[in-house]
């Protein structure tokens, strides 16, 4: 795909500051100048997933494991609750995962700064044109996710990879992408290709159903039924 004109939003950041690191957003050129920009968008990123990672799985860590109720318990796969070392494992895992993550959409982020995406363009679409890209996006990603899952589970050399997300087998809201580095990466590939694909695409939208995914996942991983 060929560079489109910077994004109306990146053009009014960039008027605006200049002279400020947030300025040289979208203007780097050079080798040194990309990865200073790539590592500047990671740093922004990182807080802010890790925040939106963290603020869903301790709410439901809270609800059902350090503030459980019968009535909780008996939804609850299997009746034994997991060990602090286990849980702690889980956690840094997870950290992992989103750091990886957080490197794929960095890496996006930046395409669409240098026009190859329109994740920064918030004018380009519709409310109608948002809508449906929301339900396109929505279902490639559970398309998507499922696909990959399958493919994890039949295929040796994959499983060989993606098991390690299955030795949480007492898994709590923290298990949602306690996976290999590479699983997750492969995984999460969605946030890449998406925006190259669907050229009204804008981070608004994309944001939205990686938030209900994140919510639905957690769910899923929760231990308990739904």
């Amino acid at each position: 795909r060929q560079p489109q004109a910077r994004p109306l939003s990146v053009i009014v950041m960039l008027e605006n500051g200049t002279n400020s690191p947030a300025g040289a957003l979208g203007q780097s050129t050079g080798p040194v100048e990309l990865v200073t920009e790539y590592l500047m968008l990671c740093a922004v990123l990182t807080p802010l997933s890790c925040g939106a990672m963290a603020a869903v799985t301790i709410y439901q860590f809270r609800r059902l494991y350090l503030n459980p109720t019968f009535d909780t318990w008996k939804l609850k796969f299997n009746k034994v609750y997991p060990t602090v070392p286990a849980v702690t494992n889980e956690i840094y895992a997870l950290s992992k995962s989103t750091l990886a993550t957080v490197l794929l959409l960095a890496f996006s982020g930046q395409l669409g700064l240098h026009g190859y995406n329109s994740l920064f363009d918030l004018t380009k679409a519709t409310a109608m044109q948002n809508a449906v890209n929301f339900a396109i996006c929505f279902w490639a990603v559970a398309f998507y996710s499922y696909a990959y899952h399958l493919v994890g589970h039949k295929i040796p050399e994959a499983w060989a990879i993606h098991r390690f997300h299955h030795k949480f087998w007492n898994p709590t809201p923290f298990g949602v992408i306690a996976d290999d580095c590479v699983d997750q990466i492969v995984r999460a590939m969605p946030l890449l290709f998406l925006p190259l694909m669907i050229d009204t695409l804008n981070v608004a939208v994309l944001a939205s159903v990686f938030a209900l995914d994140l919510y639905y996942g957690v769910l899923l991983h929760s231990g308990h039924e739904n």
